[in-house]
């Protein structure tokens, strides 16, 4: 049996203008990408920088892009084995809600 990996990540702007690998070539490794709309944390925003910067250099076999308020309606449908969330922004007030979604299975 093969294992999903799955990401969503959010709020990741920060590491992307210096970080030594881009920050897509590590989300190619997945098999899914969920990306949701990344914004400035804690620092002002970078002209230029966005989801769709990102998504359209991700390789990985699935992947899509969402809206933050679409998450969990997206994830009802999807057949998840590893779920990994990350992100500097507020992700984590989903990891609550997932849980539980994923516990009704």
């Amino acid at each position: 049996m093969r294992i999903r990996k799955s990401a969503i990540s959010d709020g990741i702007i920060s590491t992307i203008p210096s970080a030594p690998t881009p920050v897509w070539r590590s989300l190619s490794l997945l098999d899914k990408l969920i990306l949701l709309d990344i914004y400035p944390a804690r620092e002002e925003p970078i002209e230029g920088v966005s989801s769709e910067m990102i998504f359209k250099d991700v390789t990985c076999p699935e992947k899509v892009l969402i809206h933050k308020d679409q998450l969990m309606d997206y994830l009802k449908n999807e057949n998840i084995d590893i779920l990994m969330t990350m992100g500097a922004g507020d992700i984590d007030r989903f990891i609550q809600p997932i849980v539980e979604l994923l516990e009704k299975r």
